[in-house]
């Protein structure tokens, strides 16, 4: 039925529920499950920060990043416990076209989106 199922996740409780039903699913099809992530680019204010702290925007970014890699760090866990094959995507851009962009890369049969 599926092969390869993605699942869009962030720290939000819907993603949480999303990433548990793409977790069941792949148990019951033996597929495989990439959890996918976008970070945003950062707000237009920042670039006022940066002017006065030419850091921070790069701090923040490592920060988002190390934040979310920690995030699939225990998603992957969760996965391998359960033995789920387990894949992790983290791109930054705009949410929509980072994800379109993903996606295609990917090719998953079946996107979950937590809503």
């Amino acid at each position: 039925m599926f092969r390869k199922i993605a699942v869009a996740f962030d720290e939000s409780a819907e993603s949480d529920r999303g990433f548990h039903a793409a977790l069941d699913l792949a148990k019951l099809t033996s597929a495989e499950l990439y959890v996918v992530t976008v970070i945003e680019s950062l707000p237009a204010y920042i670039s006022y920060v940066s002017a006065v702290a030419p850091d921070v925007p790069g701090m923040l970014r490592s920060q988002r990043r190390t934040f979310y890699e920690d995030l699939h760090g225990r998603a992957r866990l969760t996965a391998e416990q359960s033995g789920i094959r387990f894949h992790a995507e983290i791109v930054e851009g705009d949410e929509i076209q980072a994800m379109l962009r993903l996606l295609d890369k990917i090719r998953p049969d079946l996107l979950i989106v937590g809503l």
